[in-house]
């Protein structure tokens, strides 16, 4: 939710400075089950005198979709039809016709009141059929997707207060329901709260926001909630709302409307309070709709946006391109920068502000005229064109409101720089492009205001441009690392280019990437490792695929990916049940949309080559130019790739590193550890390592974090666990193993995200992983380090001991949800069973008994928030509330766990589960409410052996 990532998203999604925004879910096309989609409208005898339009839309304004409408006369049915986006068009006599919905049709949570009353007349073409929505009185039921403009079940939550709310309860006395879903280490959910909480001051009388958490106890909760000062609703989320909306990043943010819509989702942080009180008033308003902005999709809120943007000052214009030409060009670029011009979208220009000319003792430049303008945008664009070598700068001065008012610097409309707030004057942008190839781009500048208050003094919102250069590389008075074509200044003879290419693995190239060797503008012989770029077009497109390519409508650029997805593939086949290219074999398909995310998240915006990934570019452009039927031949791929030149200093005693301590472009690999083909590898050496993980990039292939490859040198089972910073709230360290080096991503052969072992529980660091697993010697093994939370980033260490032969088996707690409920009436726990013993055991993975429960009388437990033990509760006189007996009984287990016992000992306080014992617990936790003995919540008190390595 943060602004500047808005207006980014904005900028490289949409391309045009345009928003449109309706509730998704009941518009578009639909899928009928129950009848076949007629033509709109319908026929009957006599004349056709008149149309009618209906619309179909709920009581919010959002219109529906595939209802079936009947318009009867006298009873009679003459039409009917079912609404499309919304509406119906019926071919009538004109008159007063009854229009009846056949109420089978309506979305879930539509209902027609009794006394509604739908009618055409005479005198009007138009209709409206408004159907209210409200809550489902249902639970939803397992596997249920809640999407923009759904209608929620209702669902239940206990807050730190303890008392039990619903949904529907909620919105009887709301005008909307706020859902927030986070966790207690999460730090960006941290972040956003107090200002959330400033928003809430100010319209908690007219709406709840409910804070759910997955992740946390209720003791955990109510702690973080009196640390940050909260007032708003808090409780775990026992009826697995999180997973309703599939929430895989946190925080995330819903708001259901007074309808019992839900009317709005997004994803990410938001830390400024003006935002969230926008938001709030926009779903709380007298005059709320649910068309236009107030609808959301999910992928950015823009919350804040008014409903268009600002249009230009007609009194504005600007001015021709030989006036730019001659007063803000510099260096070598007269010539090369021309064709300076305004927007000419018919649609986009009326809100496009021009860029005009100033001066001041400094010299002239371009400034945006949008400068006093809320919400409004100014572009200036301009053709650009390059020779191989050509280093394109320019300078800046900015003014304006950090983070919220940014000056977009673009190529090709792809943003290459972004400016906000003051920037102490003239700075200079060296190198925003350097050209590989010779090349013609379109250089824009674009400012955007957002309808925050502006500046104190809006007259320094000021956004200035000017000094516009062309030098050539060799040139560069700084240290630079420029790309360059692989195939650039090489000539193609006989289908090979006389590229100096060296395969991993020969050569001296120990490394698994292909290297280049070549001469760099200094006329020394140089050395890179080799890149491809699968997402934008390159010299190969160009010769080859053209730059752009139609599709479905939209133009797109012909990139490896582009090309493969929409154009060599099986997208179109309605029937697939899988995404496969016509090239290559699956374990390709899956290298090529591995190698799509990965490149997203390249320090260098480019990928090195392995030998599978140059496989992947041979068999792709032999055939395409099958398909095609153009000439191929062998070193085409290269045409796709790229390799690093030097300019400037190197430091002296670190090869490969720059002087300002950088990696130089030309040694470093961008993207190692982001996936399994990239993967780091781990020193085997000796029986004990760490390695310090730092999960800083968020890849959305095979869930982040960094990847890792082991060879053990010894058989045996490897003891591997985490340890971070004894005050770190933020990590939640994930680890996942699996075997072997050609793996398929789903065998795993070990996941671990906690420390669920039984002396642990205590420990602060629970979110620590721990796991015993046996590897064996000379077989490699990919291990991925990331984050429980799918989009967090942390810093812990990875430790690997390698513990003997032997299997070993840890006491462990049997809750699995960390104290969760699966749904009100069932604990997550380990599934038990009461075996020929007289004692409930652990059942295995192949269905037979395993290790005794133990029942723990001294330690802290999950069912009690204040860490007192089951022997305290006991002492307490809890039971005594039940029936007096029972806490003789318990008592009486007690002591028979600690009889002859040391305090050492691993068993002390604990005793064998046993059918009266249990029912003595259930007696307790059945006060929970909705538990009953089938919840197996007394397995709050309990753990058992794990066995580990065998």
């Amino acid at each position: 939710m943060q602004k500047a990532k808005k207006a980014f998203l904005l900028l490289l999604t949409l391309g045009l400075f345009a928003f449109s925004g309706a509730l998704a879910g009941c518009g578009g096309d639909v899928n009928y089950p129950d009848y076949k989609n007629p033509a709109n409208g319908g026929s009957i005898s006599g004349a056709y005198d008149g149309k009618y339009i209906v619309s179909v839309v709920s009581m919010g304004g959002m219109r529906l979709s595939g209802v079936r409408i009947s318009a009867k006369l006298n009873g009679e049915e003459k039409v009917s039809g079912i609404s499309q986006n919304g509406v119906i068009e019926f071919t009538l006599p004109a008159g007063a016709y009854d229009l009846v919905v056949d109420e089978s049709t309506l979305p879930d949570g539509y209902y027609i009141p009794a006394d509604a009353h739908y009618a055409t007349k005479a005198e009007l073409s138009t209709a409206t059929v408004a159907v209210p929505s409200r809550v489902i009185s249902t639970t939803a039921e397992s596997g249920t997707r809640y999407n923009v403009g759904d209608v929620m079940h209702n669902f239940s939550f206990t807050e730190t207060s303890g008392t039990r709310y619903t949904l529907s309860e909620l919105l009887e006395t709301r005008k909307a329901v706020v859902l927030n879903f986070w966790f207690s280490t999460c730090i960006p959910c941290q972040s956003e709260f107090p200002a959330i909480q400033k928003a809430y001051e100010a319209y908690g009388d007219k709406l709840a926001i409910v804070a759910l958490s997955n992740r946390d106890s209720m003791h955990t909760i109510t702690d973080f909630k009196e640390d940050f000062g909260l007032s708003f609703y808090m409780g775990p989320d026992q009826a697995g709302i999180t997973g309703f909306f599939n929430v895989k990043g946190f925080p995330t943010t819903v708001i259901v409307d007074r309808y019992g819509v839900v009317a709005y989702r997004s994803q990410g942080t938001e830390q400024n309070e003006s935002v969230w009180k926008a938001l709030f008033n926009r779903y709380t308003a007298d005059n709320y709709t649910q068309e236009g902005n107030n609808g959301n999709t999910g992928n950015d809120p823009n919350p804040d946006i008014p409903d268009s943007w600002t249009p230009v000052d007609p009194s504005l214009s600007m001015p021709e391109s030989a006036e730019f030409e001659s007063t803000i060009l510099g260096e070598g670029a007269t010539g090369k920068v021309t064709d300076f011009r305004p927007e000419t979208n018919e649609n986009d220009a009326p809100f496009s502000w021009p860029w005009n000319i100033g001066s001041d003792e400094g010299g002239h430049y371009a400034f945006a005229t949008n400068n006093k303008a809320d919400f409004s945008y100014a572009i200036l664009y301009s053709t650009v064109r390059l020779s191989t070598g050509d280093v394109l700068s320019y300078e800046y001065n900015t003014d304006t409101e950090s983070g919220y008012d940014i000056l977009y610097v673009q190529i090709d409309g792809k943003i290459a720089a972004q400016h906000s707030g003051n920037s102490g004057g003239w700075k200079r942008q060296f190198g925003i492009y350097v050209a590989d190839h010779d090349v013609e781009l379109q250089l824009s500048f674009s400012y955007l205001k957002d309808p925050q208050d502006p500046p104190e003094n809006p007259e320094t919102d000021t956004v200035r441009i000017r000094n516009i250069t062309v030098t050539d590389i060799k040139d560069a008075d700084e240290t630079v690392d420029y790309r360059e074509s692989a195939v650039n200044k090489l000539t193609l003879s006989n289908g090979k280019y006389n590229a100096n290419l060296i395969a991993p693995g020969e050569s001296g190239n120990d490394t698994r990437y292909y290297k280049i060797r070549y001469t760099d503008p200094n006329g020394n012989p140089s050395e890179s490792l080799l890149f491809v770029d699968i997402l934008s077009a390159t010299p190969w497109a160009e010769k080859h695929a053209g730059i752009n390519f139609q599709y479905a409508g939209q133009r797109r650029e012909s990139s490896l990916y582009n090309v493969a997805y929409w154009l060599m593939s099986n997208v179109d086949d309605t029937d697939r049940e899988e995404i496969l290219f016509t090239f290559g074999d699956k374990a390709m398909r899956d290298l090529i949309i591995e190698s799509f995310y990965v490149q997203e998240f390249s320090d260098n915006d480019l990928l090195p080559v392995t030998r599978d990934i140059q496989n992947m570019l041979v068999t792709f452009t032999r055939k395409f130019c099958q398909d095609k039927q153009l000439e191929y031949y062998e070193d085409q791929w290269l045409e796709l790739c790229f390799y690093f030149n030097h300019i400037g200093q190197m430091h002296a005693t670190k090869p490969g590193t720059r002087f300002d301590n950088k990696p130089c472009a030309r040694y470093h690999n961008p993207v190692e550890g982001l996936s399994y083909t990239h993967a780091i590898t781990l020193n085997s050496e000796g029986t004990n390592l760490t390695e310090q993980v730092v999960v800083d990039k968020i890849l959305s292939y095979q869930g982040g974090g960094k990847w890792y490859s082991f060879t053990p040198k010894q058989s045996g089972v490897y003891y591997f666990y985490s340890t971070m910073a004894r005050n770190d709230r933020t990590t939640d360290p994930c680890l996942s193993i699996y075997d072997p080096a050609n793996i398929a991503y789903d065998v795993m052969l070990m996941h671990m995200d906690n420390d669920i072992r039984h002396t642990s529980f205590v420990n602060p660091q629970r979110e620590n992983f721990y796991a015993y697993v046996r590897l064996e010697a000379g077989k490699t093994y990919a291990i991925q380090a990331c984050m429980f939370v799918p989009g967090a980033t942390g810093k812990y260490t990875l430790h690997i001991e390698r513990v003997g032969n032997d299997p070993v088996q840890v006491l462990r707690v049997c809750s699995t949800g960390d104290g969760a409920w699966i749904d009100p009436t069932t604990y997550d726990a380990i599934p038990v069973a009461r075996a020929d013993d007289g004692y409930y055991h652990a059942v295995t993975a192949d269905h037979d008994y395993g290790s005794v429960v133990y029942i723990d009388f001294v330690h802290p437990n999950f069912y009690d928030q204040n860490d007192h033990s089951l022997y305290e509760i006991v002492r307490a006189g809890i039971f005594d509330t039940i029936d007096k007996n029972y806490t003789q009984k318990m008592l009486e287990y007690y002591n028979r766990s600690i009889a002859g016992k040391d305090k050492n000992d691993e068993l002390y306080g604990l005793i064998e589960a046993d059918q009266e014992l249990v029912d003595l617990l259930n007696a307790l936790t059945s006060t929970i409410d909705g538990d009953s003995p089938e919840a197996y919540a007394w397995l709050m008190f309990g753990c058992y052996y794990e066995t580990y390595g065998a």
